[in-house]
């Protein structure tokens, strides 16, 4: 047999001696475990197994080392205990690893705690988009030249390295039909013991391509308390089957999306303490170490609603969890209007700060077109350029149309639950898939890979507008970061024109300055030559910028 390749995904199949009645995963019970041992090293890692239908079990294994690789099965059941083997793995070669660059390995914190690197130690430069409704029907797989493979070929072609999305929205079907059946009639019963596996094997095929395209998958099991009641002993064994199910993929994992709603849930009520089980839970059935976090509600008015505590209201996972030993990294929601969002610096920025320090994932902000007045291509620039240059380890983009994967022509709705999701503008996600914002963040990409993007350092303080430091709560106000000595960052928003702007702490160095359009990804100069900061202060008066542009401001020291 050919040795498999480091960091991909083997799978192996076992027949069951007897048919469960009841195939999910108790608290009090693993019915299979398989442990790969590396031989050279001795590393070792166990991974649950997963039922796949009447007799069916599977393992998958990601390897993380090349070399020989022993397994062996462990269960209650005779037909899938004793089973084991040997696995021969080789490292990926440079052309495998570019075509794929998750052969680099899965996504870690990177040891400063403050971006996200590949188990290789790349850095890993997230900027994701948004597809909620990635694995439904009107999201359809076709013969490999469906909606979902048209999607995720623009967005692979474009440079977008994560997605964000979720394994189910219960009452949405795939191919295969729902994933509860039993939840569905009547519609949210909270019955969650007919896992139906020919929906699962419609998303395997989803999270096969994402690996193969070397997309990053962010994502959490479903909307717990918004959408659907579930229980915590539910919500433990849901994500157990979905982390032994896909663990062996690259991940970044939330426990849940907008977790704030189960607090006001009518039915089964959460309390923070729940959360705090279900986070602790799947960190001990987070084999491969994936990161972890919690996807927060924008809602940021403490009487919207009163009930949720005072912490709930962040916007940010920070808020209630940021010292729990599970979480390792934050995630964000700004908001969805123009109102709130200088909300994407000054959140970021807030969560920099935190210690103990950890990853800031800016997950959702406001998306492009959305509801009635929408987020322009400007606004769709500005948040993600704001978010990179405050400290943000990673930003995800999202547009209406394309995050519900709205189809006007689709036999299959967008649920019940869902009524209030139909684009405002009623672009389909083919229109949405060439909205200018989401075409412009490859741009920001490339600047940033030109650079050692992960060594910058958030400065907004070095900047003056007219003599007063810029303010972040101020949608003109530029923002600013820095590799200090080495290159400064500015990003100039629209509004601008006739504003002296100055940038503090240049020092005595001599820098080269070029502009760099947002829109089109070229760069020209700045100046005639190298330029300085005086030598007394360090400070340098930047050239007058375009009437109601954004540009970028880039210096670079001079060797």
């Amino acid at each position: 047999m050919d040795p498999i390749v480091q960091w991909s995904i083997w799978e192996g199949e076992f027949t069951a001696a007897r048919e469960r009645t009841q195939p999910y995963l108790r608290p009090d019970e693993t019915p299979l475990a398989a442990t790969f041992s590396h031989a050279e090293s001795g590393a070792r890692i166990t991974v649950e197994g997963f039922w796949d239908g009447g007799r069916t079990w599977r393992v998958r294994f990601a390897p993380s080392l090349p070399g020989t690789w022993e397994w062996q099965t462990a269960s209650e059941d005779q037909g899938l205990a004793g089973q084991g083997g040997t696995l021969e793995v080789r490292a990926a070669t440079p052309e495998e690893i570019a075509a794929n660059p998750n052969l680099r390995g899965h996504v870690r914190v990177s040891p400063d705690g403050r971006r996200f690197h590949y188990a290789d130690g790349t850095p890993f430069l997230l900027l994701g988009d948004t597809n909620w409704a990635m694995n439904t029907e009107r999201c359809g797989l076709g013969d490999g030249d469906g909606p979902f493979f048209v999607w995720l070929r623009d967005r692979q072609a474009r440079g977008y390295t994560a997605v964000m999305t979720e394994f189910m929205e219960i009452d949405q079907p795939n191919e295969g039909g729902h994933p509860f059946p039993g939840n569905t009639d009547p519609p949210g019963s909270g019955r969650f013991d007919d896992p139906n596996p020919a929906y699962f094997a419609g998303l395997d095929r989803r999270m096969a391509a994402l690996w193969e395209a070397g997309m990053v998958v962010c994502a959490h099991p479903t909307w717990i308390g918004k959408q659907v009641g579930v229980s915590l002993e539910d919500a433990i064994w849901l994500s157990r089957y979905l982390l032994a199910r896909y663990g062996a993929h690259n991940l970044i994992w939330s426990l849940s999306g907008e977790y704030q709603y189960a607090y006001t849930h009518t039915g089964i009520p959460w309390e923070k303490s729940d959360w705090q089980a279900l986070g602790n839970a799947v960190a001990a059935a987070n084999a491969y170490g994936h990161p972890l976090s919690i996807h927060p509600s924008g809602r940021q008015d403490l009487d919207d609603p009163a009930a949720w505590p005072e912490e709930a209201h962040q916007a940010s996972s920070a808020g209630e969890f940021h010292d729990e030993p599970w979480l390792d990294h934050n995630w964000l929601q700004t908001g969805h209007s123009l109102d709130r969002l200088w909300r994407v610096p000054q959140r970021v920025a807030e969560n920099y700060a935190r210690t103990p320090t950890k990853p800031v994932l800016h997950a959702e902000g406001f998306y492009e077109r959305h509801k009635i007045e929408g987020a322009s291509a400007r606004m769709i620039r500005w948040q993600a350029w704001t978010a990179f240059l405050n400290g943000a380890a990673g930003h995800v983009y999202g547009s209406a149309g394309v995050w519900q994967f709205f189809d006007p022509r689709a036999a299959v709705g967008i649920g019940t639950d869902r009524t209030n999701s139909q684009p405002w503008h009623g672009q389909s996600w083919r229109e949405a898939l060439g909205y200018a914002g989401g075409k412009q963040l490859a741009h920001l990409l490339a600047f940033l890979r030109a650079l050692d993007w992960h060594r910058l350092e958030p400065h907004r303080e070095w900047l003056r507008v007219r003599g007063v430091p810029a303010q972040v709560q101020s949608l003109t106000d530029p923002h600013c970061a820095a590799i200090p000595g080495e290159v400064v960052v500015v990003y100039i928003p629209a509004g601008n024109s006739g504003k002296r702007i100055e940038i503090l702490n240049v020092g005595d160095h001599e820098y080269t300055a070029q502009w760099f359009d947002p829109r089109t990804g070229e760069y020209s100069a700045a100046s005639d030559g190298p330029i300085r900061g005086d030598r007394r202060e360090g400070v340098w008066r930047t050239p007058s910028v375009y009437r109601h542009s954004d540009w970028v401001l880039l210096l670079t020291a001079v060797r």
